[in-house]
């Protein structure tokens, strides 16, 4: 079962984007809209400071999050995973993930 959760938080109209991977778990992943593609790459003390931050007002909105849930399958040189896309207790759409790994 592969479990990716995705927070979304608002700070002067700038979007964060705050990820947790099943397959990473001791790593937390951030990035922010037009970062020309950085990433943070974290342990998941991050998750923890951005609630302390949040409590101290540095963060005006937190959008619900968005979980993915799914399958990991292995197909001789590919993995796929696939899973549904939720916000709160609706389904907002479908995931497919195919990576070829070389063996």
């Amino acid at each position: 079962m592969i479990l990716i959760i995705c927070i979304l938080v608002i700070q002067n109209s700038k979007i964060v984007h705050v990820l947790s991977h099943s397959e990473y778990p001791a790593s937390s992943f951030a990035f922010a809209e037009h970062s020309n593609s950085q990433m943070l790459v974290a342990d998941n003390t991050f998750i923890a400071l951005m609630n302390k931050l949040k409590t101290l007002r540095a963060f005006e909105i937190r959008l619900s999050k968005m979980e993915a849930r799914g399958t990991r399958l292995e197909y001789q040189d590919f993995v796929i995973n696939l899973g549904t896309v939720n916000q709160t207790q609706t389904t907002k759409g479908l995931i497919l993930e195919v990576n070829y790994t070389k063996k």
